[in-house]
C-alpha cells in the first residue's frame, strides 16, 4: 500500500467544523484505500530457443547467406552465418526454391503463393506469376542465357525470358507431374527430375523435352539435381541414394559406396568439385572423388535431420536442420558449428515447468532448456536424430518426460543434460499427452494404442485400455483424489476411478468431434477443449457437461492451463490466448506483445509464471506492466486508461474505448465508470492519487470539477483543485450537494 501525508495546514482547513472531518476523511481514504496500481499483462519474447527448421540456404553474387524457416519466414546474414536478420516479406507460404542470376537478382519460389524477385539483396520483394496457373513452385534454375525455369507442383514447368516478369508453360513432352529438380548444364541443357518419371533433358531451351533414364529407374523420385564443372550430372533420388551421369544424361549409375541406399534431397557442389549431400536422416556425406566414394561429416551437429545445404561466397559450407537451426564448417564438413544467432523459428509444441522455475520446450525437432525465465536457452537434444517433441511433463523429483512422434518416450534424470528412451512394453507410438499422479505412476496417451502407465517412473509400460472406445488419446489430466480423464479422437472423455485399470466412455455432446486438451482446476471443475466445438465444463465429475466457449473463430483449443487462482487460459491455433476469471462463463483476449496468433503450447509453474509456444517465433512469456484501471490491459495498449475496459470496444472507432468517451454527463465521475446516479469511492480515490501522488489525469477534465468552478470547455473543463476535492468528500460523507451536471452536448 501506498502512504500519503496529507496536512491540514497545507491543505489550509480549519482542524475544527465540517472542514476537520472532511479533510480527515481524505486522509484516512489516502492512507487506507489507496493501494499500488494493479498490473495487467503483456507477451514478451524470450531469447529464444533459437534454430528451428530451415528448408532451404542459399548464397547470392554479393555475399548474403539466405535461409527460410516456418512459413515463409526468411533471414539474411551479411557475415557469413554468425547473425541472422529476419526479412521483411510478403509471402504467406513456405519457400521452397532459390535461385540467382548473373546481375544480382534473387528468384525464392514458394509453397503456393508463387514466385518472388528481389534486387536490391532482399530488402524488398516483387511477386511474380503472370502466366501461372499453379502457384506452388519446387524448384528453380537460371540459364547461361538468363532465363529461369519453374519446376510447378503437378503442371510441370514454366520459363521466363524476361527476368520473371511473365511465364509461359513449357511442359512439351513432360508428363503433366510434379516436377521436384532443376539443373542447367554449361552448355544451356536442362534437366528436369520429377516426381515418378525419372529425368527428363531439354536441349533447346524447354521447347523440346527428352526422357532420359536408361540405368535409372522411370519410376524414381529425383529429389535433387546438380552439375559439376565439368558437366557430370548428379540425381538425387527417393530411398535409392545418388546417381551420376557423364554422357549428358543418356546413361546413369548408381554411386553409394560408403552411404548406403536412402533418400538424398540436397546436392552442394564447391568450386572444387567437392560434394556435400543429405541422405535420409543419417546426416551430411561427403565425396572428393566425383561421387565414386562417400565419407560421413557429422561431427559437431546435434542433428542429423538435415534438410538443406549450401555453399557461402566464402567457401564455407552450410547445412540446415529440420529443427536446430544452421550449422557451418570452414574445414570441407570435417567439423561443424552451430550459428543460429538471430535466427528464431522454432516451432514449439511442448512446454513444462518444473519446481524450480527451469523452462522446458519441446520443438518440432529439438528439445530446449532455460534455468533463467527464457533470457537464455540451452539446447538439450533428446538424441541426434529427428525427434518431433509432442507432449512434456516433470514429475515431482525433477525427472522430464518427452513424447515424440513414432518414438514413444525420452526420459532425462539430470535436468536434461542426458536422455534415454524409454520404451519397453510401450512400443514407438506417437505421444501425445502425460499426467503423473501424486503417487508417481506416469500415464501416457498414444495416438492409437491408447493410455499405458508406468509403475517405475517410465521404465517398464503397461497397456491400460479396458473400457476405451477410442485408442487415439490427445489430452490426460488427473484430479485431487486420482480419478483420471482421456480426451479421445472419437470426441469423448474417457473417465477412471482406479488408477486406469477400467474406463468408462463420457459423451460431452454429439457435436464433438475430438477432445483436444483437458485441465482441472481447484474445485474439481474439469475443462475440455474441442478440435471444433470450443470449450465444455463439468463439475460433477465428468458425469454432465456445458458448452461454455464456442465463439466462431475460435472451435479448436488446442491448450488449456489454471492458475492458482482458478482463472483459466485457453488457446487454439490461430487465435491467440483467451483468458477467464469467473470458471469459463466469460472471456478476454490476452494477446498484447504477440506477434502472431499461432500458438502450439501453454504451460504455467508453480508461482503462476505462464509461457506459450508461438510457430516460427519460439517462446513468449506473459510479464506485468502498469494497469491503472485494473481491467488487465496494459496502460500502453488501453483504449481506456482509467476506467475498466477489458474487452477494449470502441463502437465510434474514434480510438477512445466506449466506457471512457468523454462525455461531461456528469461531474463527480472522475475514473469514467459511468457508475450513476453519483460518484463512488473509486472515483475519489482516484482524485486523490491524481492530486497527491501523482497518479494518472482523468480522461475528462470535466467530470473532475466537481464543483462546476470552470466552464465546461470543448476538452471537458480543466483540472480539477482541492475545492472539487473537498466538494466530493463533503457530498459522499456529509450530506453536502450533489456533483453539478455539465450543459447537455459538452464534449
Amino acid at each position: 500500500m501506498r502512504h500519503i501525508n496529507v496536512t491540514l495546514d497545507v491543505l489550509g482547513v480549519s482542524r475544527s467544523g465540517k472542514g476537520s472531518i472532511v479533510m480527515w476523511a481524505v486522509v484516512l481514504l489516502a492512507l487506507f484505500t489507496l493501494t499500488d496500481r494493479a498490473d495487467a499483462r503483456v507477451w514478451e519474447h524470450t531469447s529464444g530457443p533459437l534454430g528451428g527448421g530451415v528448408d532451404f540456404l542459399a548464397s547470392d553474387s554479393s555475399g548474403y547467406m539466405f535461409t527460410s524457416g516456418y512459413v515463409g519466414k526468411c533471414f539474411r546474414s551479411a557475415d557469413d552465418g554468425d547473425n541472422w536478420t529476419q526479412l521483411s516479406v510478403d509471402w504467406n507460404a513456405g519457400v521452397s526454391a532459390f535461385a540467382v542470376n548473373a546481375t544480382g537478382d534473387i528468384f525464392v519460389g514458394t509453397d503456393g503463393d508463387g514466385i518472388y524477385r528481389s534486387t536490391d539483396n532482399g530488402d524488398n520483394w516483387t511477386q511474380l506469376n503472370l502466366g501461372m496457373t499453379v502457384l506452388s513452385a519446387k524448384d528453380l534454375a537460371i540459364s547461361p542465357t538468363g532465363d529461369i525455369f519453374a519446376g510447378i507442383w503437378y503442371h510441370g514447368i514454366y520459363r521466363s525470358s524476361d527476368n520473371g516478369d511473365t511465364w509461359t508453360l513449357v511442359n512439351g513432352s513432360v508428363p503433366v507431374t510434379s516436377v521436384y529438380s532443376l539443373a542447367v548444364n554449361s552448355s544451356g541443357d536442362i534437366f528436369a527430375g520429377t516426381r515418378n518419371d525419372g529425368v527428363y533433358r531439354s536441349t533447346d531451351n524447354g521447347d523440346n523435352w527428352t526422357q532420359i533414364v536408361t540405368g535409372l529407374s522411370s519410376a524414381l523420385r529425383i529429389y535433387s539435381l546438380a552439375v559439376n564443372s565439368g558437366d557430370a550430372i548428379f540425381a538425387g533420388t527417393a530411398t535409392y541414394g545418388v546417381y551420376r551421369s557423364t554422357d549428358n544424361g543418356d546413361n546413369w549409375s548408381q554411386i553409394n559406396s560408403g552411404m548406403g541406399n536412402g533418400t538424398v534431397s540436397e546436392i552442394a557442389i564447391g568450386s572444387t568439385d567437392d560434394m556435400f549431400i543429405t541422405n535420409s536422416f543419417t546426416g551430411v556425406y561427403r565425396s572428393t572423388d566425383n561421387g565414386d566414394t562417400w565419407t560421413q561429416v557429422n561431427s559437431g551437429l546435434s542433428t542429423t535431420a538435415v534438410q538443406a545445404l549450401a555453399f557461402g561466397s566464402s567457401g564455407n559450407i552450410f547445412v540446415g536442420t529440420k529443427g536446430s537451426g544452421v550449422f557451418r564448417s570452414g574445414d570441407s564438413g570435417a567439423n561443424w558449428v552451430e550459428i543460429n544467432n538471430g535466427l528464431t523459428a522454432t516451432r514449439p509444441s511442448a512446454l513444462a515447468f518444473n519446481a524450480g522455475g527451469d523452462i522446458f520446450a519441446g520443438t518440432i525437432g529439438d528439445f530446449f532448456r532455460s534455468t533463467d525465465n527464457g533470457d537464455t536457452w540451452t539446447q538439450i537434444s533428446l538424441s541426434t536424430g529427428y525427434t518431433s517433441v509432442q507432449a512434456a511433463a516433470v514429475n515431482s523429483g525433477g525427472d522430464i518426460f518427452a513424447g515424440v512422434s513414432s518414438g514413444g518416450v525420452y526420459r532425462s534424470t539430470d535436468n536434461g543434460d542426458n536422455w534415454a528412451q524409454t520404451t519397453n512394453g510401450l512400443g514407438s507410438p506417437t505421444v501425445g499427452a502425460f499426467a503423473i499422479s501424486t503417487g508417481g505412476e506416469v500415464f501416457a496417451g498414444t495416438l492409437g494404442s491408447g493410455v499405458f502407465r508406468s509403475n517405475d517412473n517410465g521404465d517398464n509400460w503397461i497397456p491400460i485400455n479396458d473400457g476405451m472406445i477410442n485408442l487415439y488419446v490427445n489430452a490426460l489430466a488427473i484430479n485431487s483424489g486420482g480419478d483420471i480423464f482421456a480426451g479421445t479422437r472419437a470426441g469423448s472423455v474417457h473417465r477412471s476411478t482406479n488408477n486406469g485399470d477400467n474406463w468408462t466412455q463420457i459423451e460431452l455432446s454429439p457435436t464433438v468431434f475430438s477432445v483436444r486438451s483437458l485441465a482441472i482446476n481447484s474445485a474439481g471443475d474439469i475443462f475440455a477443449g474441442t478440435s471444433a466445438d470450443g470449450l465444455y465444463r463439468s463439475t460433477d465429475n465428468g458425469d454432465t457437461w456445458t458448452q461454455i466457449y464456442n465463439y466462431a473463430s475460435l472451435p479448436s483449443i488446442r491448450a488449456i492451463v489454471v492458475n492458482t487462482s482458478d482463472d483459466l487460459f485457453i488457446t487454439n491455433s490461430f487465435d491467440g490466448v483467451l483468458r477467464s476469471t469467473d470458471n469459463g462463463d466469460t472471456w478476454m483476449a490476452l494477446n498484447y506483445g504477440l506477434p502472431g496468433l499461432e500458438l502450439h503450447a501453454l504451460a504455467i509453474s508453480f508461482t503462476d509464471d505462464i509461457v506459450a509456444g508461438i510457430w516460427g517465433e519460439g517462446v513468449y512469456r506473459l510479464t506485468e506492466c502498469p494497469d491503472v484501471d485494473a481491467d488487465w490491459v496494459c496502460d500502453a495498449f488501453d483504449n481506456c486508461l482509467n476506467t475498466a475496459n477489458g474487452p477494449q470496444t470502441d463502437n465510434d472507432q474514434d480510438g477512445l474505448g466506449d466506457a471512457c468517451e468523454c462525455c461531461c454527463s456528469l461531474r463527480g465521475d472522475v475514473d469514467q465508470s459511468g457508475t450513476l446516479p453519483a460518484p463512488d469511492i473509486a472515483d475519489l480515490t482516484f482524485l486523490v492519487d491524481f492530486m497527491f501522488a501523482g497518479g494518472l489525469a482523468p480522461s475528462c477534465m470535466g467530470n473532475a470539477d466537481v464543483d462546476g468552478d470552470a466552464e465546461c470547455q470543448p476538452t471537458c473543463g480543466d483540472s480539477p483543485d482541492i475545492s472539487d476535492l473537498v466538494y466530493l468528500v463533503d457530498y459522499m460523507f456529509q450530506g453536502g450537494p450533489a456533483p453539478l451536471v455539465c450543459p447537455s452536448g459538452c464534449k
